[in-house]
């Protein structure tokens, strides 16, 4: 029961922005006067607040599971309340206070994986963990583009479903994690644990052009002006992810592979996207979807491996700051490349190829000290 109440907090944390990016085009018809780039930070506002709260994770009282009893408490009272008519600012609030939410339960989704598990159990369970956020983001989007046909206030409700995890939280994770009743010293963080943080930007950053504009590239491009099939795409992306987190602890790939194969795919899913036509953006669509399906647990199992015992939980929130920071910062970054050199929607999943260059180089590079890594037990 353990491994069930801890995987449970994976379904909450990417749907806590992916779960509305069906919904940004219902939401802004009801908000004419706002542009589009305020309308987007409804989906990363949350990773905003994490960013700027993640100073002080690592100091507040308490033990890790009093933190995920109030994360998800938070997370009810923030999801909810935009079920009722609010005014934008009230709303962008409400976005804000599932951001601190988020900061609460986020690292330890998949911190408390490496603290209780070890081994190939460790690395089943960080993919069965992308298989869960998988699920919660297939769920969330297909849901939130039906609930958008008919009123995009109640795509807010699925965040009701945080009830499930806070149970099982309260009832089966012990008082203390083994870390918390035998802490050590945590060490200083290596240069390759730097460079695995910054692959993780650099993959989610890119691969996060999707969630967002996604809805206005199947309205302008494809001609398409319908939510729900922006719902339908997001889940078909995620379902990919929920197929190989299924199956990522026998993976027969060393690290250094999974991370290559993640990162070609992501360049070239964002090449097929620019073709502008609809085979090539379910091409597209499926590399993206191999991308973050393979790539955040083999970052995340990279990291786990590069980290002391004690700094495990440090890091890897860390980890989750740094990937909800990067969903923030890309449909600004694009935006203000898009403004630079014009083509719009359509231009921007251009400039993301373009980016998608730098990691495949840097994976390239770092190839031979990760396969050495990957032969070490762990």
């Amino acid at each position: 029961m353990l491994q069930i109440t801890i995987l449970s907090l994976s379904f909450f944390t990417i749907m806590t922005s992916a779960a509305l990016s069906p919904a940004l085009t219902a939401i802004a018809a009801s908000y004419p006067g706002v542009a589009r780039v305020w309308i987007q930070s409804l989906v990363t506002v949350p990773a905003l607040v994490f960013m700027v709260l993640l100073p002080i994770l690592n100091r507040l009282p308490g033990t890790r599971k009093q933190h995920v009893q109030v994360g998800l408490v938070l997370y009810l009272i923030g999801g909810l309340v935009p079920v009722l008519p609010l005014s934008f600012g009230l709303l962008i609030l409400a976005r804000a206070l599932a951001g601190v939410a988020l900061s609460l339960i986020a690292g330890p989704a998949i911190s408390l994986i490496t603290d209780y598990f070890h081994g190939a159990t460790r690395r089943q369970l960080l993919g069965w963990a992308n298989a869960v956020t998988a699920v919660g983001t297939i769920s969330a989007t297909l849901l939130a583009g039906w609930l958008a046909l008919r009123n995009w206030h109640w795509a807010f409700g699925i965040y009701g479903l945080a009830v499930v995890p806070l149970v099982l939280i309260t009832r089966f994770l012990p008082a203390k994690t083994p870390v918390e009743e035998a802490p050590q010293a945590a060490g200083r963080r290596s240069g390759a644990l730097r460079l695995t943080f910054g692959l993780l930007i650099l993959l989610t950053g890119i691969y996060f052009v999707i969630p967002t504009d996604l809805p206005f590239y199947i309205g302008s491009v494809l001609h398409t002006p319908n939510p729900a099939a922006a719902g339908w795409l997001l889940a078909s992306v995620s379902g990919l992810g929920l197929v190989i987190g299924i199956g990522y602890g026998k993976l027969p790939w060393s690290l250094a592979q999974k991370l290559a194969i993640t990162f070609a795919s992501l360049l070239l899913g964002m090449l097929a996207m620019t073709g502008g036509s609809w085979p090539l953006t379910l091409v597209g669509l499926g590399f993206a979807g191999v991308a973050m399906g393979l790539g955040m647990p083999a970052l995340n199992e990279r990291i786990a491996h590069l980290s002391a015992p004690a700094a495990r939980a440090r890091n890897l929130t860390v980890t989750n700051a740094l990937m909800f920071g990067s969903q923030f910062a890309s449909p600004l970054v694009f935006a203000w490349l898009d403004g630079l050199v014009g083509g719009g929607v359509r231009a921007i999943f251009a400039l993301a190829a373009i980016g998608a260059i730098l990691p495949v180089v840097l994976v390239f590079l770092m190839a031979p000290r990760s396969k050495q890594s990957a032969r070490r037990p762990g």
